[in-house]
Order: C-alpha cells, then structure tokens, then sequence
C-alpha cells in the first residue's frame, strides 16, 4: 500500500516495508530502524523471513492490511512507541 496520494500522506494507510512468511512485524511509531535491524538478525541467525509494516497511524489504523497480514503469517508482532 502507498503512502503518498499525490504527494500528501494518505493518513489511515500503512506501508509494507519487506515480505516474508514467517514472522510480521507491526512498527508503530518511531521504532522502525530497530524492527529493520531485527528482521535482519532473525534471517542471519535463524533463517526467517519477516514482513514489516510500518502502521504510521494509530487513527486510524489500517485495519485491512494489519488484518490480511495477521491472516498470512503464523506470527505476528507489535512494536509500538507512544506516550
């Protein structure tokens, strides 16, 4: 899914990052660089593939692609940051 609609941030709509079928990783927030880095230690030590989503929004969520996401893997993981 795209985030930009004719240059502006379409709010509401979360972007895949990479795919992969073993583990999805849900960033919401700022923590994105560390979910990157950690999909990279999982394929380097433990061969599995991760998809990233970065959320973006948490209003609204992307409530269609956190649930075909979820559908797809056997494990699916948040990392939010928030106050």
């Amino acid at each position: 899914s795209s985030t930009l609609t004719n240059n502006k941030l379409s709010f509401g709509k979360g972007t895949i990052i990479a795919e992969g079928n073993n583990i999805a990783i849900i960033s919401l927030g700022g923590k994105l660089p560390e979910v990157i880095a950690a999909s990279k230690i999982l394929k380097e030590q433990y061969n599995l593939s991760t998809t990233i989503i970065d959320a973006r929004f948490a209003k609204p969520i992307d409530e269609r692609l956190i649930k075909d996401t979820i559908k797809h893997h056997p494990l699916t993981i948040t990392i939010e940051e928030g106050s």
